[in-house]
């Protein structure tokens, strides 16, 4: 027999298992056992109440929890389960067939939460409401399950800033070796089934600073083969709306799917998003395996090449590359993107209060040969605000789109030892996808005029 009349079990858990502490855990039971020892007949309860339990894998506590199981040798009653985490609560109840004549449903198991924190640590917080059921057939070890869930968020914390990355050092010692499979049977052998998971939508992952906010559908079927006993995974995963930043750079999500047919890592990915500016827009694709993704680059309206799609990205002027000429080092093209990052991350701050859309930084490291009497480099297309002048001298220039076809930028090219500074103020006007109009005007009185037309491949 057992019996316990409210017993702390706080000081002994860590006795039996360390993935389990409680807070005020308190045992009532009632529990008898008689006859033969090949085939004892038992009843009786079992009751557990704890103000807290903590799973220390899961780095979640839950709060105000309780459960009562009844039954004797020919069914276990799971009467009451209940637990409070977060702003939500679970509640479920279930019962386990011991007689060979109920063994096609011999396992049940239901259970509702509403806005309940399943997991909630530092690496991830899950909180979602809806429903779970689950089945098992003890005589074939098949188990069937439905998850519903019609609401729900997964919240990853914001991790920029707070790790550092140590050096490993020499790798001289270190040796990699095969993972062997485990050899004999395991908890899962011969277990086979799978879990219809049903999420219409409103289910939001993102992360704590709203840097990633998308909203998720998935029709999906999850289980382990009857063959072979390998994990599998058919269905979809729809992205339909929410927002990512990337490089300073607010994307749309766009309609989006992610579709499953077996292997859990080899899944199909269609992603598109845009990130929306003027007077150029992004959008960004990505389709096909994992291992083989590859983004492509348009824009709208049409006209803009893969190279300048990604200018507007890093910087916001798709002239990026081409400024300067085409030797820009890598510390001017680093300078570059993050002054673009900058501006981006300025644009979340204070939004329409900043006044300028672009701001660019051209290092000068070495001098180009065509500016010491060598033969000189023709000056790509768009750069009519470049003359010899510039070449080899640092400068920062900032841009704002006035209207979607007029783009203005005042620059200043430092000064060298032989050469004075010079305020450079250049205005594009864009007449067609092809035609522009590029005008500039120095603080020394130079004037240039040059009528641009573009073709992109």
């Amino acid at each position: 027999s057992l019996v316990s009349r409210n017993a702390l079990l706080d000081p002994f858990l860590p006795l039996v298992t360390d993935q389990l502490r409680g807070e005020n855990a308190r045992l009532n039971a009632d529990f008898h056992a008689r006859g033969d020892v090949a085939a004892p007949e038992y009843s009786g309860f079992v009751r557990l109440a704890a103000s807290q339990l903590t799973l220390p894998l899961l780095g979640t506590s839950y709060d105000d929890v309780s459960a009562a199981l009844t039954g004797d040798h020919r069914r276990i009653t799971l009467d009451r389960l209940h637990a409070k985490s977060g702003d939500g609560s679970l509640d479920g109840n279930g019962a386990l067939q011991l007689t060979p004549e109920e063994a096609a449903r011999a396992f049940r198991f239901q259970a509702r939460f509403e806005k309940f924190a399943a997991l909630d640590s530092e690496s991830a917080r899950v909180q979602t409401t809806g429903k779970l059921e689950l089945t098992a057939d003890r005589r074939d070890s098949v188990f069937h399950g439905a998850l519903e869930i019609a609401e729900g968020k997964l919240d990853f914390p914001d991790t920029t800033g707070k790790k550092t990355v140590e050096p490993l050092g020499e790798l001289e010692d270190v040796k990699v070796a095969a993972q062997k499979k485990p050899q004999g049977p395991g908890l899962l052998e011969g277990l086979h089934g799978s879990i219809k998971v049903n999420a219409p939508g409103r289910f939001w992952v993102g992360t704590a600073d709203k840097s990633i906010a998308v909203e998720l559908a998935a029709a999906l079927e999850v289980g382990l083969d009857q063959d072979d006993g390998e994990p599998f995974i058919t269905g979809k995963v729809n992205a339909r709306r929410g927002d990512v930043e990337l490089l300073g750079r607010r994307f749309e999500a766009q309609p989006s799917v992610v579709e499953f047919t077996g292997d859990p890592k080899e899944p199909h990915v269609s992603a598109n998003a845009m990130y929306r500016a003027s007077p150029w827009s992004i959008k960004v694709a990505i389709d096909g395996e994992p291992a083989r993704l590859r983004p492509r680059l348009s824009s709208e309206p049409a006209g803009l090449s893969q190279e300048q799609c990604m200018g507007v990205l890093l910087t916001g002027d798709p002239g990026f590359r081409g400024q300067g000429g085409g030797n820009r080092s890598a510390a001017s093209m680093a300078t570059g993107v993050a002054s673009g990052f900058l501006v981006g991350k300025l644009k979340k701050e204070l939004g329409p209060a900043l006044p300028i859309d672009t701001l660019t930084a051209d290092i000068a490291t070495d001098r180009p040969s065509g500016s010491a009497g060598g033969s000189e480099t023709a000056a790509p297309a768009g750069a009519a605000s470049n003359d010899d002048s510039d070449q080899g001298r640092s400068k920062v220039e900032v841009g704002k789109y006035v209207s979607d076809r007029i783009f203005v930028k005042l620059g200043r090219v430092f000064s060298t030892e032989d050469q004075a500074a010079i305020d450079r103020l250049t205005v594009d006007y864009r007449l067609s996808d092809r035609w522009s109009i590029v005008t500039s005007q120095t603080d020394q009185g130079r004037s240039d005029l040059e009528v641009l037309w573009t073709l992109n491949y």
